[in-house]
């Protein structure tokens, strides 16, 4: 069959057919990807579904009679998508919920970014010679948009097309990542009931979880039948379900009182698992900054207290370590700062937030998984040299203004709400990102056991051991 030539009227060069064909390609990928996106963030997802039908509506513009016209602002369109793709796999997006954070390159966008370089140049062709083929006949015209269809197929059934925007957005700093997880994930201990020894408060109690390491203890095994045990906080003697004692932790059950075991893991969706990512791997730059005591009193924090297990030696610079009811950009890198002991070359194990002043439990971090808790009856000692010190410890009833004030020390009734972050490299606590606990932080021989807080005074430690 002999080939049918288009009327000359009608004929279209070869570079108007293939910058139609690439601009109809990268339309379709931006469109598809449209829920992807919407997903993590609704402005990006919206902008795709702008791109792509502005793409499609020039390239059938450009096969229309007089269609050359719009070749001009198909280069613009694309010479801005493009530069926005470069901006994202560069230094990220100013705004949005993983702002300045430059995103992954995966072959999906990596091929709609070069088509559109591609449609780029032979619409740039087709303006500087409008007919840079005499006439394209149909067989071979029809080549080149279907080399379109097929890349555009394979360029969607790519694995990496698949939670394009989370995949893209999830390339955090390692330690980001490995935080989002420990979240994600259910706490390794719920409340343990605790049979207690008669000098429970001097560190001899019999208080175990089964199949527990002293690092990480987990959930030990229950029985139906009620026993006698004691209250890890009030010392109170109650009613519980028995446990079985099979491998003593040391006195880590103790430290639990009872401020956050109810909460369960909450599932978050993708645009929330991003920034709490973001707002957790933050952390690293106060890892960078403040190694060691000695680094944190060099600028100006001072101590909070004595070092505990479990909980370490917070250091503070009182209003410059608190914050508000939400975690931002800003406030992110205020929090007091929590050491493994209290001597000059101490490291950073970990963080508190405390959001002083606070209608109602804070919003906090992004998601649901960051409990906060806070503390009452607490009395405060402020030491000559700004630090300061709770010797009586808190959440006790018979803690009275008389006692406190023979410490020199002054009451207060509430804390605030205040909550840990453990991302420290070498302290991830395996209890959780925000438990209110770390295993990690334990006294020089390795326990948790504590001295009767009567007994505390003034020293830097409430380690049994000391």
């Amino acid at each position: 069959m002999a080939d049918v030539t288009i009327p000359l009227r009608s004929r279209l060069s070869v570079t108007v057919v293939a910058a139609s064909s690439l601009l109809a390609a990268a339309g379709v990928i931006h469109i598809a990807l449209v829920p992807s996106h919407i997903d993590v963030w609704a402005a990006e997802g919206v902008g795709f579904a702008v791109a792509g039908w502005l793409q499609l509506a020039l390239a059938v513009g450009l096969t229309r009679p007089g269609g050359r016209r719009l070749l001009g602002m198909s280069i613009l369109v694309n010479v801005v998508l493009v530069a926005m793709w470069v901006v994202s796999r560069t230094s990220g997006f100013p705004v949005g919920p993983y702002a300045n954070h430059a995103e992954s390159v995966a072959f999906t966008d990596a091929a709609t970014a070069a088509m559109e370089t591609v449609a780029i140049g032979f619409a740039s062709a087709a303006l500087a010679r409008p007919v840079l083929t005499s006439a394209v006949r149909h067989r071979s015209a029809a080549l080149i948009p279907l080399m379109a269809v097929a890349l555009t197929s394979a360029v969607l059934l790519s694995p990496s097309a698949r939670d394009h925007a989370g995949s893209a957005h999830g390339d955090h700093p390692a330690a980001g990542a490995a935080l989002v997880a420990s979240v994600a994930v259910p706490l390794a201990v719920s409340e343990p009931a605790v049979r207690e020894s008669a000098d429970h408060g001097h560190g001899g109690a019999t208080n175990a979880l089964a199949n527990a390491p002293t690092a990480a203890p987990v959930v030990a095994s229950v029985h139906a039948d009620p026993v006698v045990h004691a209250d890890p906080v009030t010392h109170a003697v109650v009613a519980g379900p028995a446990v079985d004692v099979a491998v003593d932790d040391k006195g880590f059950s103790l430290l639990m009182n009872g401020h956050q075991h109810e909460a369960e893991p909450q599932p978050m969706d993708s645009a929330t698992t991003v920034l709490l990512a973001h707002q957790l791997a933050r952390t690293a730059e106060l890892v960078a900054m403040y190694p060691t005591v000695a680094a944190a009193e060099a600028a100006g924090y001072r101590r909070q207290g004595p070092f505990s297990p479990g909980l370490g030696t917070h250091y503070g610079k009182g209003g410059d370590t608190l914050v508000g009811a939400i975690i931002d950009e800003d406030n992110v890198l205020d929090p007091m700062l929590i050491y493994d002991g209290a001597d000059p070359d101490s490291k950073l194990s970990g963080f508190m937030y405390v959001a002083f002043g606070v209608d109602g439990v804070p919003e906090g971090f992004a998601g649901a998984n960051d409990v906060w808790h806070e503390h009452t009856n607490v009395c405060l000692v402020v030491n000559p040299d700004g630090s300061t010190d709770a010797p009586l410890g808190a959440d006790r009833s018979d803690v009275s203004p008389e006692l406190c004030d023979r410490y020199g020390g002054f009451l207060i009734d509430n804390t605030g709400y205040m909550v840990h972050v453990w991302t420290v490299p070498g302290y991830e606590s395996s209890l959780g990102v925000f438990n209110k606990v770390n295993p990690a932080l334990t006294c020089a021989d390795g326990s948790y056991y504590i001295k009767l807080i009567e007994e505390w005074g003034d020293s830097v430690t409430s380690c049994a051991d000391a």
